[in-house]
């Protein structure tokens, strides 16, 4: 039986391209179109991909199963054209489904800390010998890739919340890292949200590899169905014990009756252990040895920009993170200023979404309370069409009603040299968006 051939469109986002990975392992004939090209693209058209940039109606044929994500509208060219022809259309998570089949599957979601979390477990399963499949939103750095097709019979899943997307899956077991109230513009209210997490927990298949956050309130006053982990001493597991050295993460956990020490991770930040906690027991829960989730955790390589070490350069060391969203940004910071006392941290952040800027308005003011400067430019618009009074302008008074931080508005044009009058040796610069700020240490290099 002949194979179906796919076509995906944006298939340069996370996402899409880690579904287009997998596919091309499998041998499917893969299509795609996006309206930048990038080095995910450039990779995929390497393995035999065809991408197209800009998105055409001529590039979709009757025979082709068109794969799309929220972010494509009905009105997308490519997208009407596929149903005008009467071709099979399919929401990336559909083919998600559909590829992973019967793969024992593991799904990690959460308002936060996803992809480390997700990269981590896959790192114990390879570690363990499981030999993981795993679809990732972001760039292993360990694999080089964010989706592979594996020998092994488990496979790994980011699970996407802010489109509904993650109730598009029945995994064996699960981790909800968390729960922050965003993503309403989908959802509409914080109740629906909610519900949406209960029903996912609900759809897991065996409740005790269900791993979820019970420090974090929501998650805790949902229905009990699993294993809590956390801080707090009413977690069936408990992390405590947690110091930052530098890189080096270390914590106690105990667990079903046993206290397992200085476990170590080389992330930086509390809530890296809260995740770690919760991998550790999710691994020992289905079989994995302990010394081979302690070796993968002292071996981890991370996530690329989650905290990804870019280089160092006249003294100092630059970093990018992909955090955009308040919470994300605060708890990494407050990491780098454990891990790193004596440094002077600064901060240049690119605003990501009119609408998350103004959903999240209020949520900024403690942001960068452990930033020494911050330099911000102006807000990413990822497609959104402008909206009237939400600037970064009203970001900085913001910001400064809480801490009188001093912040510099810059354009993103020419932020490199700007940057540069105020570095200096020993500093610590640390750039924050899920934009083209990823780009700004080539720019200072």
């Amino acid at each position: 039986m002949e194979k179906n051939k796919y076509h995906l469109i944006g298939i340069g986002g996370i996402g899409m391209s880690a579904l287009a990975e997998w596919l091309l392992q499998e041998g499917y004939e893969v299509s795609g179109s996006d309206l930048c090209l990038s080095p995910l693209t450039k990779r995929l058209q390497s393995l035999g991909a065809k991408v197209t940039q800009g998105h055409f109606s001529t590039t979709i044929s009757n025979e082709l199963s068109v794969v799309f994500s929220s972010d494509i509208p009905e009105t997308n060219s490519e997208l009407s054209e596929a149903r005008r022809l009467g071709c099979e259309t399919l929401h990336r998570s559909d083919l998600a489904r559909r590829l992973i089949g019967e793969i024992p599957l593991f799904a990690i979601t959460g308002s936060h800390g996803k992809t480390t979390t997700t990269a981590l477990l896959t790192e114990v399963f390879e570690e363990g010998g499981l030999s993981p499949s795993f679809l990732l939103g972001g760039i292993s750095l360990r694999f080089g890739v964010n989706g592979r097709r594996a020998q092994g019979n488990v496979a790994v899943l980011e699970a996407d919340e802010s489109d509904g997307s993650f109730l598009n899956c029945s995994p064996l077991g699960a981790i909800i890292t968390n729960f922050d109230r965003e993503h309403l513009r989908y959802w509409k209210t914080e109740e629906a949200l909610s519900g949406g997490f209960l029903k996912f927990r609900q759809q897991v298949k065996e409740p005790n590899l269900l791993f979820y956050c019970g420090d974090d309130p929501v998650l805790a006053n949902q229905a009990r169905t699993g294993v809590s982990y956390g801080f707090e001493a009413s977690n069936d597991l408990i992390i405590s014990n947690v110091t930052q050295t530098g890189w080096q993460l270390s914590f106690d956990i105990t667990f079903e009756g046993k206290n397992y020490q200085q476990v170590i991770l080389h992330h930086i930040g509390r809530h890296q252990a809260l995740n770690a906690g919760a991998v550790f027991g999710l691994a020992l829960r289905y079989g994995v040895a302990e010394e081979k989730i302690r070796q993968a955790f002292l071996y981890f390589k991370r996530v690329k920009r989650r905290l990804e070490i870019k280089g160092e350069k006249d003294g100092i060391l630059f970093l990018d993170d992909y955090g955009h969203h308040p919470t994300e940004i605060a708890a990494t910071l407050k990491g780098l200023r454990q891990a790193f006392p004596t440094k002077r941290i600064v901060v240049v952040f690119q605003p990501h979404r009119y609408s998350r800027t103004e959903d999240c308005l209020s949520l900024f003011g403690k942001a960068f309370n452990d930033a020494d400067l911050l330099f911000m430019t102006e807000i990413y618009s990822a497609g959104e069409p402008q909206k009237e009074g939400i600037s970064s302008l009203l970001l900085q008074k913001e910001i400064q009603k809480l801490r009188a931080i001093p912040i510099i508005l810059h354009a993103r044009d020419g932020m490199g040299v700007r940057l540069k009058k105020d570095l200096k040796s020993g500093d610590l610069c640390v750039s924050f968006g899920a934009g083209d700020i990823t780009h700004l240490y080539s720019e200072l290099a």
